[in-house]
């Protein structure tokens, strides 16, 4: 997401495909949605149609394609912090009531108080959650029309609500028509990049191969380090003794993904849990693993582990009041947080 907002496309092509080629593809397309409707949607609302026919697309690498046509043109585009602010601030505050009704807050652009009457109609996966947000879109549909707006569908599609949450779908599809409203925003337009499969074949899965031994891969292949300043303000700690369990029970913990559950499969290993460890029957697949798949991480120089497991710099790290001034404040936005709001988050 970060790579995303800095527009560095290198960096965040590189870790999309970290999560593709991990097996985590269905964590993945969730997560480029939800960055495209929480920062992307409001001056790019033509590009829903755009990446979702792409995904609907069949043939060999579509999947891979669709990953690069997503990152590039977010990276390409410009953006606002409206639907993800009013998605963390109504989450985790609550405002005063009773609130002004619906059609007060649309007349006198409380995005605040749309965003609270849209969060706390209920738990998500309810029935009448479903019929209260589809009445809130009906109200909205209904004053932007009376604006002179062209009536677009709100209700979000069922399939769309398999990647992100109704509720923030809802959110930008309605500031996506205060943007329209706003004529000294223009929305944003032009054409949209593709890429050839060629051009991606630097983010393939490296393999270990005679000459060039697994113990190398991690050096040669981690090309960019974690951001670790915005760790604590998305609350994302790390677990005590993490080098430890890095350098010495990593095939342990990276069994918890796709791609080397697979590779242990393969090989008809299988875990040990009261040791921590991957244990093999057989001596012959044991050893034809490890010459695949034997990173070292406990032989790696520091440089190596650090670039994959960078120190956490207290002083360095961001806030949400810095957050928003370094996206939000600079970009076209309509919603502006209050300070104590960013502060207390």
């Amino acid at each position: 997401m970060v790579s995303i907002l800095e527009k560095k496309n290198d960096a965040a092509l590189f870790w999309a495909y970290e999560l593709f080629y991990s097996g985590f593809e269905n964590e993945l397309f969730p997560l480029l949605w939800r960055i495209y409707f929480e920062f992307f949607a409001t001056l790019n609302p033509a590009f829903e149609a755009y990446f979702w026919k792409k995904q609907q697309e069949t043939g060999e690498n579509t999947l891979v394609l669709l990953v690069a046509n997503m990152v590039n043109n977010l990276c390409r585009r410009k953006f606002n912090t409206d639907v993800f602010f009013l998605r963390e601030i109504s989450m985790n505050f609550e405002m005063e009531k009773p609130y002004p009704t619906l059609e007060e807050c649309l007349s006198t652009n409380n995005y605040e108080a749309i965003a609270h009457h849209i969060v706390e109609v209920g738990k998500d996966d309810l029935p009448e959650t479903v019929t209260k947000l589809q009445d809130i879109a009906k109200t909205a549909a209904i004053y932007f029309k009376e604006k002179g707006l062209k009536e677009k569908p709100f209700k979000p599609s069922e399939e769309m609500v398999k990647y992100v949450n109704a509720k923030v779908i809802l959110v930008a599809r309605i500031m996506q028509y205060f943007v329209q409203l706003n004529k000294d925003i223009k929305l944003v337009k032009g054409l949209y990049l593709s890429v050839d499969i060629e051009d991606l074949i630097m983010y393939d899965t490296v393999e270990a191969t005679s000459d060039f031994p697994p113990r190398k891969i991690l050096d040669f292949a981690c090309a960019y380090s974690p951001e670790t300043t915005y760790l604590n303000m998305f609350h994302c700690n790390r677990i005590d003794n993490i080098m430890l369990y890095f350098r010495k029970k990593w095939l342990y913990y990276a069994e918890d993904s796709p791609i080397w559950r697979e590779r242990i499969l393969e090989y008809e290993g299988k875990l040990d849990h009261t040791t921590q460890e991957v244990v093999f029957d057989d001596d012959d697949k044991e050893e034809a693993f490890y010459n695949s798949y034997s990173l070292e991480p406990d032989e790696q120089p520091l440089t190596v582990v650090e670039k994959i497991i960078p120190p956490i710099i207290a002083d360095k790290s961001v806030t949400w009041p810095a957050f928003y001034n370094k996206f939000g404040a600079v970009s076209q936005s309509l919603y502006k947080p209050g300070q104590e709001e960013l502060e207390a988050l």
